[in-house]
């Protein structure tokens, strides 16, 4: 993360556009607006706010360094990564970027529409680098210090220009050979970038790779396993990262009875060698199982369960 670091630090406030995109709740359709800031101390604080962030995040003992993306984990010191071949909506925000979009202000909204996500360009011909943040709120656009020129009128306003702390979402420096997205905030980044279609879509590609597995001692409906937790997002995130780890051969009579034996109040409901799904309270077993989410502690030899793992 040096390196974007570095190219934040040099570019120009000049350089430094602000975009904002609209849709309506629930919706996919979106629209995306131009803003004209003319006071290059607003640019120039935005810039600033990125790069202390990162820096921030660098200079923090507490922090790990960047890890690939894995949508079960949570944590406020992790940064992950992703290829930006993998964002397909990427591509897609920077084409209708670059056709010099619409000048925002409130009338020309759709109806049924509301502020979006925040997008920050900055591009010198040299480098170019894009951060977003997904808007939490109505109030985002206030700051004393600070004027938002839409169109010929001038609004004032009194909160930070990026709310929440003025922390980005997510940045990628696009002049690489490989671009890759860093994540700060993965529940909004996943928002940005629709990742619970591409959950829903990739899971329903994979599904059969259960018929792959070396051991089918035990038997598993996959189709029925999926309609229960179709729109569960903790349950999805967890079957797409068991379906790419390709954790279904731990689906095994002998793994079934370790964990039994191991914890006294887990019983997966079978019926002649088959796993019974009818309370989701089974779903979140057969889950658990195959995300390996039943660990045993070095020290206490006591079981326990997390989602939340991290590799040594």
């Amino acid at each position: 993360m040096n390196n974007i670091l570095e190219k934040v630090h040099n570019i120009e406030s000049k350089h430094v556009n602000l975009y904002l995109f609209s849709k309506a709740k629930s919706k996919i359709d979106y629209e995306v607006f131009s803003t004209k800031i003319t006071d290059l101390e607003i640019l120039s604080e935005l810039t600033t706010v990125i790069h202390n962030q990162i820096h921030d995040y660098i200079i923090n003992e507490e922090t790990e360094d960047p890890m690939d993306y894995n949508p079960l984990i949570n944590d406020k010191h992790i940064v992950q990564k992703i290829e930006c071949n993998e964002l397909y909506r990427l591509s897609e925000f920077i084409e209708d970027i670059e056709r010099n979009p619409t000048l925002y202000s409130k009338t020309k909204l759709t109806k049924g529409h509301s502020l979006w996500i925040i997008a920050i360009v900055m591009d010198d011909g040299e480098n170019k680098i894009l951060a977003f943040q997904k808007i939490r709120n109505k109030t985002f656009l206030e700051n004393d210090k600070m004027k938002l020129i839409v169109g010929e009128n001038i609004k004032k306003f009194n909160k930070p220009l990026l709310p929440l702390e003025n922390k980005i979402d997510c940045i990628c420096s696009l002049n690489e050979d490989n671009p890759i997205m860093f994540i700060f905030h993965n529940y909004y980044f996943e928002q940005i970038f629709g990742f619970e279609e591409k959950f829903r879509k990739e899971i329903k590609e994979k599904l059969d790779k259960f018929e792959s597995r070396t051991d089918k001692s035990v038997k598993l409906d996959v189709n029925k396993l999926y309609s229960k937790i179709e729109n569960n997002q903790r349950s999805l995130k967890k079957l797409y990262m068991i379906l790419n780890n390709e954790n279904y051969n731990y689906l095994t009579e002998e793994n079934i009875r370790k964990i039994e034996e191991k914890i006294e109040n887990i019983k997966f409901n079978r019926s002649n060698g088959e796993i019974r799904l009818d309370e989701f309270e089974d779903v979140k077993k057969i889950l658990n199982l195959l995300n390996d989410d039943y660990l045993e502690g070095i020290l206490s030899q006591k079981p326990f369960k997390t989602s939340n793992k991290i590799d040594l």
